[in-house]
């Protein structure tokens, strides 16, 4: 006998999308090993994100020198993967 149903997994459906060449470019340098695909990128980038409620009062006891370090690492990280002053 034949088993005659399908299987979709939707949680591996592919999606075309557009990006322009800077954008490639630093999501290209963001994959950690040669088989890293572009989609476990994007996951990684966008699970960083969090509710910036959640360090809020973090900078309370930070230093004026801290809170400049910190600022220019911030910037640094920002520009390497793509973004702009």
């Amino acid at each position: 006998m034949f088993n005659n149903s399908i299987h979709i997994d939707s949680k591996r459906m592919v999606r075309t999308i557009t990006v322009t060449d800077d954008a490639y470019e630093a999501l290209h340098r963001l994959k950690k090993h040669p088989g890293d695909s572009f989609s476990k990128v994007i996951l990684r980038v966008a699970r960083r994100r969090g509710s910036p409620l959640k360090v809020a009062g973090a900078w309370k006891d930070m230093t004026d020198e801290e809170a400049r370090g910190l600022v220019e690492r911030s910037r640094r990280d920002f520009e390497s993967i793509g973004g702009r002053r």
